[in-house]
Formats: structure tokens, C-alpha cells, sequence
């Protein structure tokens, strides 16, 4: 039996003068998140939790993206947040 991982969506649901106010859904699980820049990379802020990771060149201080970058594997979604969004020039400055 082959399953299959449901992608990761990116949902932008507002910008303002230096923030933007993201969703992410990984797995069915949806997360909101303040997404701030930082003088190198970019801060993001989960709503209504405690957690906070810095995002620059690629890396992450989240443990999903240890975990992967250990294995090899896929950027965790903040990384890969990060980079769909900058693709589309929706990072706020």
C-alpha cells in the first residue's frame, strides 16, 4: 500500500508595513504566523503560541528543520515558506 504525504499550502492573509500574517497548513494541521524581517533572514512568530524561529540562508532554529537537515531531507515549512514566498515577492521588508 502506497501513501502519500499531503503537501504543504501557503496562504498569505495579510501585509502591512514591515509584516505579513501567514498560514501554513502541513498535514492537515494549520498554523498562523507573524512573519517579521530581521537585518539577516526573517523572524517567525507563532500566533497564539510561544514558539519564535529565525530564518536565514536557508536555515532554521526550528527542530523539524534539525531533524531534516540531518537526514538530508526537505527544508522544514518555515524555510520552505520562506523561499515560496520570497518566489513570489510577498516577504515583507
Amino acid at each position: 500500500m502506497n501513501e502519500t504525504t499531503p503537501a504543504r499550502s501557503l496562504k498569505v492573509t495579510s501585509t502591512g508595513h514591515g509584516f505579513a500574517l501567514v498560514t501554513i497548513t502541513d498535514k492537515g494541521s494549520s498554523k498562523d504566523y507573524l512573519v517579521r524581517p530581521l537585518p539577516q533572514g526573517y523572524r517567525w512568530e507563532e500566533l497564539g503560541g510561544e514558539q519564535a524561529y529565525e530564518v536565514e540562508a536557508g536555515r532554521c532554529q526550528c527542530k523539524g528543520h534539525q531533524f531534516r537537515h540531518r537526514r538530508g531531507g526537505q527544508p522544514c515549512r518555515h524555510v520552505a515558506a520562506t523561499a515560496a514566498l520570497a518566489r513570489a515577492g510577498r516577504l515583507p521588508a
